[in-house]
C-alpha cells in the first residue's frame, strides 16, 4: 500500500471512475444488447472499472504487486480456459464466437481482462469480511480469503453466465447443461480457476489481510462493494428493456439482487461497523 500518497485524492478518482461506471452500466441495462450504443456502454463501463481498480490496487498493492496480481490473473485464465475449450475440462465444452472482439489463441483478451479487474474486487471484499485483529486468526486467512473471493466471483458468474452465453452468444456451449443450457460443470471450472488465481497470488505476495484497513478513510473501502453491485446493475434491468428471453433475464435479476446485492449490502455494512459508523 502507498501511504505517502494523499488519499483524499485518490478517494475522488475513484469516486469519479465509480459514478462514471453507475451511469454506463445502467445505459447498458436500458439499451438494446444488439446496438452499436450498447457496445460503447460496455466498452467505457470497462474503461472505467479498470482505471478504478488500477488506483485501487496501486494504493494497496503497490506497482510490482498489482502487475503480478495482473499477470497471475491473465496466465492462469487463459491457461484454463484454453484447456477447457481443447478438452472440455475443468468448464465444459464451448468456444467463443467474434462478439467479444480481439482474442490470444481462443480466449478473447476481454475474458482475461475480467478476471482481473473483477477479480481485483472479489479479493478486496473478501479481505473485508475475514479481516481479524489476532495473528492466531489471520494466519488462516491465506487460505479463506482466496476461498471466500473465488466464492465471489462464482456468484458473478451466475448472474451472467445465461446471458452472455445462451442469450447473447459470446461464447456457445456445444454440451448444454441444466442451469438454462449451461452446464455446472461451468461453476466448478470458476471456482477452480479463481481460486488458483487468488492462491497463488497470496503465496506469492505473503499477504493475509490489509493492513491499511485501519489507517484507510471509509471511501476507500465502501467503493469496493459498490463497484462490485454496479457490475449487476444491467442484469436486473434487462427484465424492463429486453423483449426476448424475458424467462431468463428475469430470472437472472432476482438472482443477482439476491446475491450480488445482498452480499454488497452486507460488505458495506461491514465496513460501517468497523469505521464506528462514522462515514
Amino acid at each position: 500500500m502507498i501511504d505517502k500518497y494523499p488519499i483524499k485524492y485518490i478517494n475522488y478518482y475513484l469516486s469519479a471512475t465509480l459514478i462514471v461506471a453507475l451511469i454506463f452500466s445502467i445505459a447498458m441495462g436500458l439499451s438494446d444488447t444488439t446496438s452499436s450504443f450498447f457496445v460503447t456502454a460496455r466498452l467505457i463501463g470497462a474503461i472505467a472499472l479498470g482505471i478504478f481498480v488500477i488506483l485501487h490496487g496501486f494504493m494497496e498493492y503497490g506497482l510490482v504487486k498489482l502487475l503480478l496480481f495482473c499477470f497471475i490473473a491473465f496466465v492462469i485464465s487463459y491457461a484454463i480456459e484454453s484447456v477447457s475449450i481443447t478438452t472440455g475440462l475443468p468448464f465444459g465444452q464451448y468456444h467463443y464466437t467474434t462478439k467479444l472482439g480481439d482474442r490470444f489463441g481462443e480466449v478473447p483478451f476481454k475474458i482475461m481482462l475480467a478476471y482481473f479487474f473483477n477479480g481485483y474486487l472479489a479479493l478486496q471484499m473478501a479481505v473485508v469480511f475475514l479481516v481479524k485483529k489476532s495473528k492466531k486468526e489471520r494466519k488462516y486467512n491465506i487460505v479463506l480469503i482466496p476461498f471466500v473471493a473465488s466464492l465471489l466471483m462464482v456468484i458473478w458468474d451466475i448472474c451472467f453466465e445465461p446471458i452472455m452465453s445462451v442469450v447473447q452468444e459470446n461464447w456457445i456451449w456445444e454440451k448444454t447443461g441444466l442451469y438454462f443450457g449451461v452446464p455446472l460443470s461451468n461453476f466448478l471450472g470458476w471456482l477452480v480457476t479463481t481460486y488458483l488465481i487468488f492462491q497463488i497470488f497470496y503465496l506469492l505476495i505473503n499477504k493475509v489481510g490489509s493492513k491499511g484497513q485501519s489507517s484507510q478513510s471509509i471511501t476507500y473501502w465502501l467503493v469496493i462493494p459498490i463497484m462490485y453491485f454496479i457490475q449487476g446493475i444491467p442484469y436486473l434491468l434487462y427484465p424492463f428493456s429486453q423483449s426476448t428471453s424475458l424467462v431468463i433475464y428475469t430470472t437472472q435479476g432476482i438472482i443477482t439482487l439476491a446475491t450480488m446485492g445482498v452480499i454488497s449490502l452486507l460488505c458495506i455494512i461491514k465496513i460501517i461497523r468497523m469505521y464506528g459508523k462514522k462515514l
